[in-house]
């Protein structure tokens, strides 16, 4: 191949502007070529992948000349009824599995199970071994694939997809999951004590939380919770909010609990038990909270008004002078903390 023959940084230059499916094509020409592909100061960002439809993407960036960065996307192929097959594409070139791993050649007969498998164990490693470590992954998988997956280290973000789970389960998965964000879709069977580590996911969406009470609340010290339908009384609100209000937690930034209909939960009983209590000057902070990821906004899409708060009511912690917020509208309960009582980038103040 000519690409040997060609002084380092030519052939540098050349790999640099190639895309990632020719790259892994002249990879597996050689040991030799591979090596030479490797010494390039590869990273691979924005890694996202479905588990369950077994696809996804990610930006393979080049720092070793002019900066460059390429988006490589990635897929099981299926047959016309829609089974999967043991071939990958890879941008615009198709693979077959066994080039990438020996023991593939042995399976004669494949099934949905097997090849979801194979990617889940698989899929990171390809472009791990020719780019590099592939970090801050956002996983979407049923909560059992966690099974499948080598280590979750390098999991940021994860979506679990499933309809319905069982509470042993998402503990498990809580356990090992050492991520940023953590959404939780199905409807979880069974209980999860107090101590899970969910508690301390630094951002926790639970779609179904009627398995959630108070004793949970009191244990959460991420930075922002959405929970749905959550089993949650008047005095756990007063608990949690006195807690904060009593202690020097800066991490909180917000909590969004929507109550299961038919629980108890009086705000003006909230606020008669909380000292310190004040309407809204607009001279202390910005009329609207908001939130910078789109997946947080959207747990405000049916009703943008909570994130209104010229209604909340205010109070100030002595211990540091931060200020939150709390405010409730049809049964949902908002406590903001005002990290930056006047942020410059709010979406709100510039529409």
């Amino acid at each position: 191949m000519m690409l040997v023959s060609m002084p380092s940084g030519t052939r540098g230059r050349i790999f640099q502007k190639m895309d990632v499916d020719a790259l892994l094509t002249c990879s597996l020409t050689s040991p030799k070529v591979r090596g030479m592909i490797q010494r390039l100061d590869w990273r691979v960002a924005g890694t996202n992948i479905d588990l369950v439809e077994c696809r996804g993407c990610a930006m393979i960036q080049c720092r070793s000349y002019a900066p460059t960065s390429k988006c490589v996307t990635f897929e099981l192929l299926r047959d016309e009824n829609g089974n999967k097959l043991p071939k990958m594409r890879i941008n615009e070139t198709f693979f077959d599995l066994s080039v990438f791993d020996e023991g593939a050649k042995l399976i004669k007969s494949w099934s949905d199970d097997m090849l979801r498998k194979w990617f889940s164990e698989n899929t990171l490693v390809i472009f791990a071994h020719l780019f590099g470590p592939v970090n801050d992954v956002s996983f979407a998988m049923h909560v059992k694939q966690m099974a499948d997956v080598p280590s979750m280290n390098n999991m940021k973000h994860c979506f679990i997809i499933d309809e319905n789970a069982h509470g042993r389960d998402i503990t498990k998965l809580c356990q090992r999951f050492v991520g940023r964000t953590l959404i939780l879709h199905p409807v979880i069977q069974g209980s999860i004590d107090s101590d899970t580590r969910m508690m301390r996911v630094p951002y926790l969406y639970v779609r179904n939380a009627e398995w959630l009470t108070g004793s949970h609340l009191m244990r959460y010290t991420g930075k922002s919770a959405f929970l749905d339908n959550a089993s949650i009384y008047t005095k756990d609100i007063i608990k949690f909010v006195t807690k904060w209000l009593n202690g020097t937690d800066r991490r909180l930034k917000s909590v969004v609990i929507r109550i299961k209909a038919g629980m108890p939960v009086e705000l003006p009983e909230i606020l008669r038990n909380l000292d310190g209590v004040k309407t809204w000057d607009p001279k202390e902070r910005e009329r609207y909270y908001f939130y910078r990821d789109e997946w947080k906004m959207s747990f405000f899409t049916s009703d943008l008004s909570l994130l209104d708060c010229s209604d909340g009511f205010d109070i100030v912690r002595k211990s540091d002078n931060m200020l939150c917020t709390i405010r409730m509208s049809n049964l949902v309960f908002c406590f903001y903390v005002w990290h930056n009582r006047f942020p410059t980038d709010n979406v709100f103040q510039q529409s």
